[in-house]
């Protein structure tokens, strides 16, 4: 429970779907997106160190996995300056056969800000408080521009030590501006 979390759901019966990322993240961007401009597109068909999986593909030939042995997917990187915007969405589709309960092992979405080598800021959501046995959902985050300098935005998963699948596919970064 956070303050963010705790003001969107106080006496409230009903929380949409969304506002479970302030659990994770403190950032939820809530309004119409404007001047959205692609950064970046992974479909993972040219992943080499794609394996063996015991989930399908989601699109294509191939789609990227974690499990056990595979804990961390590659970085996806995009150059990225404060000119360019006010926020990133990071945006994939993920399927899973069973639902990670425990919350330290859910498969982290994680999305970073870069200076160089040096992390400006990072913000992630657990895909898992949004999926059930076999399920196959789009989930994206957002992340306002930090306001120290950066040069890229970077996105990979992990899988926080679960042994559970999960895969993910059709990986979009995108950049917009605040309606």
């Amino acid at each position: 429970m956070n303050r963010p979390y705790f003001q969107r759901v106080f006496l409230r019966y009903e929380v949409p779907d969304e506002v479970f990322k302030l659990l994770d993240s403190r950032e939820l961007f809530e309004g119409e997106r404007k001047d959205v401009r692609l950064l970046k597109e992974e479909n993972f068909e040219s992943d080499t160190t794609a394996y063996d999986c015991p989930l399908p593909p989601i699109e294509g030939q191939r789609s990227l996995c974690l499990d056990a042995g595979r804990q961390y997917s590659p970085t996806i990187e995009a150059p990225l300056s404060p000119a360019d915007g006010q926020w990133v969405r990071a945006e994939a589709t993920f399927r899973c056969q069973h639902k990670e309960w425990n919350l330290w092992q859910m498969t982290q979405f994680i999305v970073r800000f870069v200076n160089g080598e040096e992390i400006v800021k990072e913000r992630a959501i657990r895909v898992y408080r949004f999926l059930n046995d076999g399920d196959t959902k789009r989930l994206y985050i957002d992340s306002e521009f930090p306001e120290a300098p950066f040069d890229k935005v970077a996105v990979y998963f992990w899988n926080a030590e679960g042994s559970k699948p999960i895969v993910v596919d059709e990986l979009r970064i995108e950049v917009f501006e605040q309606n």
